[in-house]
């Protein structure tokens, strides 16, 4: 009894833990979590560590590899050039306007003759004569490859900082576009200086179109990733960029508690600039 009454003396309440609450509270009204919620979750973690380990670009290796982009940028500039200033087939040496017999030379009698024109200029590509769309295709990707070479160089001299991301996917989707527009027109260049290749040694062009349509696919689906990786960051960066924004116009709450009637500009109807609280 003594050490009930010093128990008591000292505040000690009785425990109610062991006794049974004759009305339990009911567990909060929470809805069990959801399979999809949780298979997306999982599949965004699974995206994330794949790009992590295997998509993710070292920046030590982009500082790395910058002179050796330069390099081969160069050399790519210049086997585009080349290649308009020495087509295949080559260009014409002189100009001249010929008439030549599409049938069979008609009698002095009959008045009028079957006669189509034939001229070039001198300087003008042959091939241009021959096969002018072929030829334009041809044109085209070099003067791709020419500009996204150009490209390279002036992205790779530069010297931005490896941790810029939209420098750095200009860099590799240039160096993408390039590689790619090169095999195409390797490709078309085939077509157009040898077309008897296929029948002599029985190659039919939907393999050759096959193969192309392959390396280019590789090549976009590398691109796409890399894209995609860019988007991401362009997106987290805007949402950033929008809460700052919103942060530095509009006021925040404790902003809003902590003004005094005399820090009102009543002609303006704004609180004035307090430091951080804007």
């Amino acid at each position: 009894m003594e050490i009930r009454e010093f128990l008591l003396q000292v505040g000690v309440r009785r425990s109610i833990c062991s006794e049974p609450d004759p009305n339990p509270e009911s567990p909060p009204n929470n809805p069990p979590p959801q399979r999809c919620c949780k298979t997306g979750v999982l599949l965004i973690g699974c995206i994330s560590r794949f790009w992590t380990k295997y998509m993710k670009v070292d920046p030590v290796w982009l500082q790395e590899v910058r002179g050796h982009l330069i390099t081969a940028a160069t050399l790519t500039a210049t086997m585009a050039y080349q290649s308009i200033l020495s087509p295949p087939g080559g260009f014409w040496q002189d100009t001249k306007r010929r008439q030549y017999a599409a049938s069979p030379a008609p009698s002095p009698s009959s008045g009028n003759s079957d006669l189509i024109s034939d001229e070039h200029i001198a300087g003008h590509a042959i091939l241009a004569n021959n096969d002018g769309n072929t030829f334009a295709k041809y044109l085209v990707l070099n003067t791709i490859v020419l500009i996204a070479s150009l490209s390279t160089i002036v992205l790779a001299m530069t010297g931005f900082p490896t941790h810029n991301k939209l420098l750095t996917w200009l860099l590799i989707f240039s160096v993408y576009i390039t590689i790619i527009c090169m095999v195409e027109a390797y490709a078309l260049t085939i077509t157009l200086v040898a077309p008897e290749i296929w029948s002599k040694y029985k190659l039919p062009s939907d393999i050759f179109d096959g193969l192309s349509i392959g390396w280019t696919g590789v090549f976009a689906f590398v691109l796409v990733l890399h894209s995609c990786r860019f988007l991401v960051w362009l997106g987290i960066k805007l949402v950033k960029l929008v809460k700052a924004c919103y942060r530095c116009c509009g006021p925040t709450p404790r902003a809003a508690h902590n003004i005094t009637t005399d820090q009102v500009n009543p002609v303006a109807g704004n609180h004035r600039c307090m430091g951080n609280f804007c």
